[in-house]
């Protein structure tokens, strides 16, 4: 097995097995694209521009590339039906950060979707 197929195989247990959530992409044309299972993450933390590690309070979603019927670029208005809340499952809808690019690995095959609540426009 190549190192690709392992990565591949990691990330369907790591971000798609048990404690992954289905995810609906909506694209920037108002396409509903099939749910995906991703990880999502209400608070993370992060390093502020003093150096410091900050505990931020907002959805992060991470998904394996191989997973998206396309890849959101960072300056679409693309929307993400996840939970509301770690404690209310109820969908709601929130949209891709477009003043953050998503965080790519590259190669390894996954991407970190920063995620905002609004009224939709």
């Amino acid at each position: 097995m190549d190192l690709r197929s392992k990565i591949e195989r990691d990330l369907a247990v790591t971000l798609e097995g048990d404690y992954g959530i289905d995810a609906t992409l909506v694209g920037p044309d108002g396409t509903i694209y099939p749910p995906v299972r991703g990880r999502l993450v209400y608070d993370h933390a992060e390093i502020n521009p003093n150096g410091e590690t900050v505990v931020v309070h907002s959805p992060c979603l991470t998904l394996r590339t191989s997973t998206l019927p396309r890849v959101p670029l960072h300056d679409e208005r693309w929307m993400f039906k996840v939970p509301k809340s770690v404690t209310d499952p109820t969908p709601a809808l929130f949209f891709l950060d477009a003043d953050r690019p998503p965080e790519d690995s590259g190669s390894i095959g996954f991407r970190k979707y920063f995620l905002f609540a609004g009224a939709q426009s």
